[in-house]
């Protein structure tokens, strides 16, 4: 009678304590697949979650394509419900969706999804994203979310962009960190280490991440930096190079510089 009655939150507590006494909930999800309420599809979403049967797959990409991409509540309640089934309920999504997912509620399906057939249009997201920074930066972040190595296969389909911003996030997110930089990754990694616009906490990350041994004298120059930053441009240079480059500052009496970039890095070397 509840899933029945005009109040959308008595449908909703009436499909809750279906699943409490254990009722069948997918007759009830196909009931309640197209409500008018929002809040009532997202519980019918959430309802799904672990169910075997072919057919949850097929209600969930229906419940999906009902996303407007406004209600961050619903886009959770469909990541719940697919939540250890993401391949196959994404598939059902994809099929259903056709030529059609990328639209804004689409494109926040693709955002959450936690499976290999998303990393693809993740990656056409962020080309598409060219002039939207934060866009972009939402969907390279989804791939931390990614724990398949497949997605560093992606890191040649985004190689070419040009932003050195936007080119530091694909070496961040899509190149492998476990493998010494390929010839490919390595003329990224130069082209956006090179750029005048490279922000210096980005610089820090590239070198530390790729263990870059080639900018000592751009890690040098981060002496005229605030506290933290110096510390670990000069972290990096003992890393990498030990105390030589600071006792060649030393003997050009350049003392003030070498206390500032170790003064911050917590090292106990300060004049050895």
């Amino acid at each position: 009678v509840a899933l029945q009655d005009e109040d959308p939150n008595l449908r909703v507590v009436g499909l809750r304590l279906a699943r409490q006494l254990g009722l069948d909930v997918l007759v009830l999800a196909e009931a309640l697949a197209r409500d008018a309420s929002p809040q009532v599809r997202r519980e019918a979403a959430i309802a799904l979650r672990g169910h075997p049967a072919p057919q949850a797959a097929r209600l969930w990409a229906t419940l999906a394509m009902q996303h407007d991409g406004a209600d961050r509540w619903y886009l959770e309640a469909l990541g719940i419900g697919a939540g250890g089934q993401w391949e196959r309920f994404f598939g059902a999504w994809r099929q259903m969706a056709g030529d059609n997912w990328n639209t804004p509620g689409g494109k926040d399906i693709v955002w959450r999804a936690r499976t290999e057939t998303a990393q693809a249009l993740l990656a056409a997201l962020i080309r598409e994203s060219e002039t939207d920074a934060a866009g972009a930066d939402r969907y390279f972040r989804a791939f931390d979310f990614h724990t398949s190595d497949t997605k560093y296969a992606l890191f040649t389909s985004l190689a070419e962009i040009a932003d050195a911003d936007r080119a530091y996030r694909v070496l961040m997110h899509l190149a492998d960190p476990s493998e010494p930089p390929d010839a490919q990754v390595a003329a990224v990694l130069d082209r956006v280490l090179d750029a005048p616009t490279l922000d210096p906490h980005a610089l820090l990350d590239l070198v530390e991440r790729f263990g870059v041994t080639d900018r000592e004298e751009a890690l040098l120059a981060f002496d005229r930096h605030e506290r933290d930053m110096a510390g670990r441009a000069a972290q990096l240079l003992l890393e990498n190079h030990g105390v030589a480059p600071f006792r060649e500052r030393l003997q050009k009496g350049e003392a003030t510089a070498v206390l500032g970039h170790l003064g911050g890095s917590g090292s106990p070397v300060m004049t050895s």
